[in-house]
């Protein structure tokens, strides 16, 4: 699709900009931007990074979904294999996602080049979430 053309930090602001207007596109459209960005995330810059969690943040509480620790996942996501190509739901695309971003910007190479904003927005993202660096779940 025309999504493969986009950059990673095209993909990015895609991302933010359906946050900030609260919009999904069309049925379907999310999961395939989340599998676009999954495939593309060692090319994100810290920005993009954190910039894409923030995004996925919003867009799932905008979607009116549950994330219960019930339903799996990552944090305090629904779990979901929009990622691996699979369906599922805003919750179950976005937490898989959502995983995935959190590792790669925890990389320590990232984590020591990222710039102020670029933390903020991160951890605001993982705080809200509720998403958990260790084994334990918060619900």
């Amino acid at each position: 699709g025309k999504l493969q053309g986009f950059t990673p930090q095209g993909l990015s602001n895609l991302l933010w900009a359906m946050a900030a207007l609260g919009d999904h596109g069309p049925r379907g459209f999310l999961d395939a931007l989340l599998a676009e960005v999954a495939s593309k995330l060692p090319g994100f810059s810290m920005q993009g990074l954190s910039t894409s969690a923030w995004a996925i943040v919003r867009l799932r509480a905008t979607a009116h979904v549950g994330g219960s620790c019930a339903s799996g996942g990552a944090g305090g996501f629904g779990g979901g294999a929009a990622s691996r190509g699979g369906g599922g739901s805003v919750a179950s695309g976005a937490g898989a996602v959502f995983g995935l971003l959190v590792a790669e910007a925890a990389q320590p190479t990232r984590l020591s080049a990222a710039n102020p904003q670029a933390i903020t927005n991160l951890l605001w993202a993982m705080a809200t979430a509720g998403h958990r660096n260790d084994a334990g779940r918060r619900c």
